[in-house]
Parts: C-alpha cells; structure tokens; sequence
C-alpha cells in the first residue's frame, strides 16, 4: 500500500524502500520537487541554500545495492537536510555566509559520515541564521527564511532553514546544531521535535564552530520516533572530539528501540516557573503550555512539583553563557584551515572584508570585545557550575525526572522582529539534555490558517537522554498528529 509520505514515520517508509515499494530515487526526487515547488517559488520558504549535486546519484547508487541483495543501513534510503554549517563532500559549507560562499570542505563531519555509513541521502543544505549567531535565519547567502505554518513569521533560528524544510515537507529528517537555543527554537516554531542531547553523546568535529563548550549537533524532525532513529545512528564515541570520550557506555541500547506508551505515568515533573513569562504577550504561550502538563498529569499519570528556583532566561543569556566569549577563537581557528575555496581565512579577515549580513555584525564585534576578557569568562564558568549544582539540588530533592517549561516564552517573532524570551539557553550552558516538541497551536487567524505552534521542553539530567525520549513519546501520542502546513500542500 502507498504511504503518505508527507505523513508517514521514517520507519514506515524505510520498510517501504527495503521491501521495493518504493526506490530510493524515486523517494529523492518526490523531495527535490517538493523543493523545487516551494522554496523559491509559491511560498518561496528560502529554507535551502544548496541542493545537493550529487542527492540522485547517491539515491541510484543505493538502489543498485538494494538489488544486488547487500546489507543495508539503519536508515536506507532516507532523505536528510543538513544545516550548512555542518561539512559534508558533496556540497559547499557556507555558514550561511558570503564570505565562505563556494568553500568545499575537505572531509565529512563525523555525524554526517555516520549517517552516510546508515546509507541516508543528503538531500540539502539549509539556510541558518549567519554563522549561527541569532534565532531568525536570515543569511548574506539567502536572506529570510519563512515560516510555513504563518508566512509572517520566523521559524526560529538558528537552524531554521532545516525546521522550515522538515515542517514543509521538504526533506523526511533534518539536522541543526545548537549552541544556545538553536534545533529546539525551530521545532518550537515549526510544530517539530527537536533533541539537544547530553554534551559529549554527538560530536561537533566538522561543524562551522560557534563555542567549544556550548556547541551541540541535533535531530529535527517530524516525530519523538523519528527524531530517536536519528539519535541512534549519531551519537558516537569521536576521537577528534575529546567532549565524547565520556559518552562511552553512558547509553545502553537504542533509543528508537525502547520507545514505548506509558512514560508519563509515576514520572515527577518539576515545573520551572521562572520560565514562564508573566506579560501579555506571554499569555498564549503560557496557557497552551500549562494545559499540556495539566494533561500529562490528568490522563498521562505524571507527578507535577513546582520549582521556584530564580531562573530567568534573558539573565542567563546576558550573564552566564559564553558562547559570545568563545566566538572568535573558535571560528578563527576553523577559518585558518579551511583551504584556498574560502574567501576569508581569519576571524579577522571576516570583520574587514564586509562579507557578512548586517545583522551580525553587532555579535561580531562583541565576540572581538569579549574573546580578550578572561575574567568575565571565568566568572560566568563559576555561575554555571553553581546553577548547575543548585539545580541538581534541587531535582533530587523533589525526585525530579525532568523540568518542564514553555521553550519560548511569547510566540515565534515576526519577520524583522527578532526573537525573544527563548528559555532553552538553559539547557545549552548546563550540557545536560533536552528536548523540544509541540504543545499546540493558537487559533488559526489570517496569517496562521492552522495557528502558530508552541513547543514546550523537557530538560533531564545529564545522562539521562533516553528519560526524556520515553517522557515525550508518550506525550506525543496523547496528541492528534501534527497538521500540515497550509501553505505547502501535496503537489
């Protein structure tokens, strides 16, 4: 029986593809048309920079080896947008950028060599907010990207072009990366699952670099199953990545594997009210998130506590992390090796040449300021190791599973307006996982037919990432199945 392949779980159409229901190109090019259709045309999303030349060929080469009866891998078959800040051989990584506009890189970054190991297509390269810096995506390489579910709107950032992609159809799984709020802002904006897991569980050797300690590569997908696939091929031990020599044996099993209804029940929830923002223009977010965990409770079995711990994410952003701080270095180092194909080759260079969007220009600048204060840099290590122990504290105490809170506070931003009141810095400055997924919808309004999604996340204990699979898979199935966009129909 055909699928809906707008619809269908990556397991349901990769048993498709292995049983020749469907052939690997033929699933490849339903994707390309869709891109073609939608991102600079119709809607004209702008939510990929590069398609990839070499997307059918792979897709032939995998048929061939479906035909000739050979193993095949765990995700055979499967079309993957990567967020052009993660290197791959058959396209440029540009960081969104013109100033690395046409740089190929010379390898594979470990996580892509591991899905092309579990025998994916890299469909794409996605548009991300320039270098990675902000939540809108918006590049010098391709502007604005949209907003599929409310064409006025963002669909966060940073890894925005490969949450537009993913919600619109565009590609089956996507990859972002995250260094403050950056898978999990577009799964929040474009009604997806975003994981940011445990630092040190994927690599972030072959990424466009933003900030050693805060960098983080992730899944954005359609679904808590899909999004555990992706996770189960990923993670690994990466010896060019010190980060993940402790992942080692921290993770028994597959997530995908273990996935099952009931992890609500008896699990106690601690409901982190710091982050829910307290203004008018918070009050959908709140009260759309606050019913969900009324409901994990209600029918789900779930155990709810307050946490009235002083967290506030506008002063973690500005006072503990330190992802600016660690800018330059980080990027000067990658742009010093990139070859003769990058225009700019230091952090240096990239300031004086002028080749970068203007929105940026004030972060770069700061990280120039910031990268020669090592003493604000050493305080705010000290203030994270103290919130990371006081929240610890606190989770055992109360026997927390996990905290739950809105990801952003007000809805997505409009289009010029940047964003605002992201709570998943949280996450990001602790390393410990978390995971984004949807909450529900405001009501439908001339520019939102559907309404705007809100996400809510989960945050666990470091370690603990497959605690927060079980929590929201089961959440997910309480739920109706995600609606498609309006403005990105079947063709």
């Amino acid at each position: 029986m055909a699928l809906n392949l707008l619809t269908a779980t990556a397991e349901e159409i990769g048993e498709a593809l292995r049983t020749g229901v469907y052939s690997c190109s033929e699933l490849t090019d339903f994707f390309i048309r869709r891109i073609e259709a939608y991102d600079r045309q119709g809607p004209a999303l702008r939510a990929v920079i590069t398609l990839c030349g070499d997307a059918r060929d792979r897709a032939e080469t995998l048929d061939r080896k479906r035909a000739a009866g050979e193993p095949l891998g765990a995700l055979f078959g499967l079309p993957v947008i990567l967020k052009d800040n993660i290197e791959y051989e058959g396209a440029p990584t540009t960081a969104g950028s013109k100033a690395l506009e046409g740089s190929w890189p010379r390898r594979n970054a470990f996580l892509v060599q591991k899905l092309l190991d579990a025998d994916v297509v890299i469909l794409a390269k996605a548009n991300l907010h320039e270098f990675a810096v902000w939540g809108d995506t918006v590049s010098g390489i391709l502007g604005q990207t949209l907003n599929p579910y409310d064409l006025t709107r963002t669909p966060g950032g940073s890894s925005g072009g490969t949450g537009a992609a993913v919600a619109a159809g565009m590609a089956l799984l996507g990859v972002g990366t995250d260094s403050v709020n950056s898978v999990r802002s577009p799964a929040s904006a474009c009604g997806l699952v975003g994981f940011r897991a445990t630092t040190g569980l994927v690599s972030r050797s072959g990424l466009v670099p933003y900030s050693h300690t805060q960098d983080m590569a992730g899944p954005i997908c359609r679904s808590v199953a899909d999004t555990a696939r992706m996770m189960d091929v990923m993670m690994g031990v990466d010896p060019a990545d010190p980060a993940t020599l402790p992942s080692a044996g921290q993770l028994q099993g597959s997530f995908a594997g273990q996935l099952t209804r009931g992890g609500l029940r008896g699990a106690r929830l601690g409901v982190l009210t710091g982050l829910f923002g307290r203004r008018p223009e918070h009050t959908a977010v709140s009260a759309l998130v606050r019913a969900a965990i009324d409901r994990m409770a209600a029918e789900g079995g779930a155990q709810l506590e307050v946490v009235d711990l002083p967290v506030d994410c506008a002063d973690l952003t500005q006072n503990y992390s330190i992802h600016i701080h660690e800018f330059k270095e980080d990027l000067d180092g990658y742009l010093r090796g990139l070859d003769g194909t990058a225009k700019v080759h230091s952090f240096d260079e990239l300031l004086q040449s002028g080749l970068y969007h203007p929105d940026i220009e004030e972060n770069l600048l700061l990280a120039n300021k910031l990268a020669s204060d090592p003493a604000d840099y050493h305080a705010r290590l000290e203030k994270i190791d103290r919130l990371r122990a006081a929240l610890l504290e606190r989770m055992d105490a109360l026997r927390l599973d996990a905290l739950v809170f809105p990801h952003q506070q007000q809805l997505c931003s409009k289009v010029g307006a940047g964003q605002k009141d992201r709570n998943g810095v949280l996450s990001s400055i602790l390393g410990w996982p978390s995971i984004t997924l949807p909450a529900g919808y405001t009501a439908p309004d001339e520019d939102a037919p559907l309404g705007v999604p809100v996400g809510l996340e989960f945050v666990g204990r470091p370690w603990q990432d497959l605690r927060l699979f079980h929590l929201a898979f089961d959440w997910e199935q309480m739920n109706p199945a995600r609606p498609l966009p309006a403005a990105t129909p079947a063709l």
